[in-house]
């Protein structure tokens, strides 16, 4: 789904949400192509930050998956203790990918609102390089010809734009990197109607003069002998500035300055940053470590500590932790350490030392778990195994063994009579149907199955037997 984000990514340098703005702090941001580049960056941070905690959530599915194999082979009091552990993961890893998913709607509108905006400040950049051609000095009565004269707009942007080349390592750094920590500002170009420039030497504009007065219309006089028109901008730009502080829930908003005939209109930009904002909340949010999984901490977290208490501590009521705090926090110490560094070495390398068949994880021999990366596979392990433990149960509980008991012990008299299985012991009255013993049962199955045979056969002799009266009873014509 977010794969538009991996590759932008795969050529960005690694940032973590929690310590690192979207905006790039050491350029200048003087020319619309410098404005357009940095509002590219922000794009490129966007999917960086994505990857980045992407990878951090497959990294502890992984350690997920691990848990629950070794849960899976596990027995007894092992067995409860690794299950706490992974109940606890699975809880982190599902929160990690739920605010994830939240932020990747987010992200991909705020990806587009970037792009937007890059794409019009690129544009303003070539818009800013708009003239108006000029028409030399001519008599009055051939300036204008019979169909006018054409008033010709042109472009002195580059042939690949103005900003094809601008880089972020190509811009200049400026002499103070911008502090984003307590208000956010984004700087964006508009363009508006070139205004009428006082004086002659510039802007577009038509003069007269008795003679050729030059390029500039500041040297004709007032007569009308000979016209000219002098080239100027069409549009002039404005740099318009947007902030917001960092804290949630405030929006980008045009900070004073002239909001009317711009190009984009301060609606269209404020728009646009507002889908930013809204990924810039989320983003404090996917600070989620594939570390975390197997720190010591895990064992604080109340989801933990009701899990330990339900396996370890005896009538514990959910919610009611506090009142047997001394008794959980003994369990722990005594199953999963009471430091690090034991935690690690009791839990997480009993975990990694676990192996698992080889044909799940696609080697001739066993396999340790720390060596298999395959998400799959280490989910196809854990549900073999799982699925081996519970005919493994099936199997030795005394509840099922009961069940194929009472088949006999439950019967009439008449029906244990009728079941190969089952025999009647005892007297008429008082006695009672019991299951045979294995040789029992197959002693009256090869009885039943003899005495099937025998009436086959005596059912073909009558029939024979039949036939010859029949035939001896048909009249013979002659």
């Amino acid at each position: 789904m977010f794969s538009m984000f991996l590759i932008v990514a795969a050529v960005t340098a690694a940032a973590r949400a929690s310590d690192v703005s979207i905006h790039e702090p050491t350029k200048e941001l003087t020319s619309a192509c410098d404005k357009a580049d940095h509002i590219k960056h922000m794009s490129k941070q966007i999917a960086t930050i994505i990857a980045d905690q992407a990878t951090e959530i497959a990294t502890a599915e992984q350690d997920a998956a691990k848990v629950a194999v070794a849960t899976a082979k596990a027995t007894g009091t092992s067995k409860a203790t690794f299950e706490a552990i992974a109940v606890a993961v699975s809880s982190s890893v599902t929160a990690a990918k739920a605010k994830m998913q939240t932020a990747l709607t987010a992200a991909f509108d705020a990806a587009a609102a970037a792009s937007a905006l890059a794409g019009q400040q690129a544009l303003i950049a070539d818009l800013e390089k708009t003239i108006i051609q000029t028409k030399a000095w001519a008599l009055a009565d051939t300036f204008v010809t019979d169909n006018g004269h054409a008033i010709v707009v042109q472009t002195k942007a580059g042939r690949g734009g103005e900003c094809q080349a601008t880089s972020t390592e190509g811009r200049t750094t400026t002499t103070k990197s911008r502090d984003y920590a307590t208000e956010i500002q984004i700087h964006f170009d508009h363009i508006t109607p070139a205004p009428a420039v006082p004086g002659g030497a510039s802007g577009v504009r038509i003069c007269g003069d008795g003679a050729c007065a030059g390029e500039n219309c500041n040297a004709a006089d007032e007569t009308a002998t000979q016209l000219y028109l002098q080239q100027g901008k069409v549009f002039t730009k404005h740099q318009q500035t947007y902030k917001r502080t960092p804290a949630a829930g405030d929006a980008y908003a045009a900070a004073g300055g002239k909001n009317s005939d711009l190009i984009p209109p301060t609606a269209d930009v404020q728009l646009k940053l507002t889908a930013i904002k809204i990924l810039e909340d989320q983003l404090k949010d996917l600070n989620f470590k594939a570390t975390s999984v197997r720190s010591f901490t895990i064992t604080g977290t109340t989801l933990f500590r009701e899990m330990v208490a339900q396996a370890f501590v005896k009538n514990v009521q959910p919610g009611k932790l506090d009142n047997h705090k001394d008794a959980i926090d003994k369990a722990i110490k005594e199953m999963y350490g009471d430091t690090a560094e034991n935690f690690k070495t009791k839990i997480w390398e009993t975990i990694d030392e676990t192996t698992v068949a080889g044909w799940l994880a696609g080697k001739q021999s066993d396999e340790k778990l720390s060596n298999i990366k395959n998400l799959g596979q280490l989910r196809a392990a854990a549900g073999f195994y799982s699925i081996e433990a519970a005919t493994a149960q099936a199997a030795a509980s005394p509840t099922i063994k009961m069940a194929d008991q009472s088949t006999c012990e439950t019967r009439s008299k008449d029906e244990c009579r009728k079941d190969n299985k089952c025999e009647w012991k005892g007297s008429e009255k008082e006695g009672k149907c019991e299951t045979k013993g294995e040789k029992g049962v197959k002693a009256a199955e090869k009885k039943e199955k003899n005495v099937k045979i025998r009436k086959r056969m005596h059912a073909k002799k009558i029939l024979a037997a039949s036939g010859r009266i029949m035939l001896e009873r048909i009249p013979v014509f002659s």
